[in-house]
């Protein structure tokens, strides 16, 4: 399995001819030509609708070149595509599973986003902006700094979750 940070959450996942894309949000704008450069992208899973996670112009690009690609996210997040004319008509299989897992309360805002994590590959988990997971894949994209977390609560998942690489 090969993982590219792209910027912020976003990760590109390429493992056997396969490449998912995750979290494509505002900070990976600059990344459109890369994105846009694969031979193929066969998802784009979006764990919440927050713009760091979730950039409606960049999807739109990249459906524009990738009209098959499958997408997964939030209820919010396939209405704002659908909105647009794009069909999030991915469905959890053998490469992709997803979970419930809420968003992590953020200080002096208004409702909680709705948060999903994923798991691809049965290799890797990518929780979002959440800490309210339970297992993880071998691999867990954890993130440690954030205005609603700290390393040391990601530490503390890190060890409650156990897995083999963060």
């Amino acid at each position: 399995m090969k993982i590219t940070k792209l910027a912020h959450s976003c990760l590109l996942v390429e493992e056997k001819g396969d490449y998912i894309l995750i979290d494509p949000g505002i900070y990976s704008e600059s990344f459109i030509d890369k994105i846009l450069s694969l031979p193929k992208l066969d998802y784009i899973l979006v764990t919440h609708e927050h713009f760091d996670h979730f950039s409606l112009p960049l999807i739109t690009s990249i459906v524009g070149k990738f009209p098959d690609v499958l997408i997964l996210g939030t209820e919010l997040v396939n209405e704002k595509l659908s909105q647009e004319g794009i069909s999030a008509k991915g469905e959890q299989n053998d490469l992709v599973q997803y979970n419930d897992s809420p968003h992590e309360k953020m200080f002096l805002k208004g409702p909680m986003a709705e948060n999903i994590s994923f798991t691809i590959f049965n290799k890797l988990t990518h929780p979002g902006d959440s800490f309210q997971f339970k297992t993880s894949a071998p691999i867990l994209a954890l993130p440690v700094d954030a205005p609603w977390g700290s390393s040391v609560q990601a530490f503390i998942k890190a060890v409650e979750v156990k897995p083999k690489v963060i």
